[in-house]
């Protein structure tokens, strides 16, 4: 995973969505970390066209993945 994978656009209690830095369409949904420390881990790389396609793209594979 990239170092650009930094700009969170959804944080629920088990997972975050996050944008690429610097693109327009790239995102991933991260599980949390169970801990306090670490960075989680990616569960699924998809594009959208902006942040509100994204979350909801995001929201049905968070719950595919059962963190909803």
């Amino acid at each position: 995973m990239s170092d650009h994978w930094n700009l969170i656009i959804h944080n629920a209690d088990k997972f975050w969505i996050i944008k690429e830095e610097g693109t327009s369409f790239k995102y991933v949904v991260m599980e949390k970390p169970v801990g306090l420390f670490g960075n989680g881990h990616p569960i699924e790389y998809y594009q959208a066209a902006d942040n509100e396609e994204a979350i909801e793209k995001g929201l049905i594979i968070a719950k595919e993945h059962g963190l909803l």
